[in-house]
């Protein structure tokens, strides 16, 4: 890494360049639907949380896990979601 770079800078280029982007398709609506249900049965606001909540919903989709540096924000999605905090 070069000297002066941000801590992670090498591993978040690679991410870049490697990474394809999903689709917000109608299987993604769909479990849009879920984690906001199970936001409101938690008793959180999804209102507040949308952007958060389409990603969730994107990963619960296509199967994939979501990893967050805020599980707590998403703890209530345990159960429907594979959660890793980083």
């Amino acid at each position: 890494m070069p000297t002066g770079a941000p801590a992670g800078s090498s591993c978040s280029s690679a991410c870049r360049r490697s990474s394809i982007p999903l689709p917000f398709d109608d299987r993604c609506a769909a479990a849009y639907g879920r984690v906001a249900a199970a936001t409101r049965a938690a008793e959180r606001s999804h209102r507040s949380r949308v952007a958060d909540l389409l990603i969730a919903a994107t990963a619960l989709a296509h199967r994939l896990p979501l990893y967050t540096r805020n599980p707590d924000d998403v703890a209530h999605l345990s159960g429907t979601l594979d959660v890793v905090a980083v």
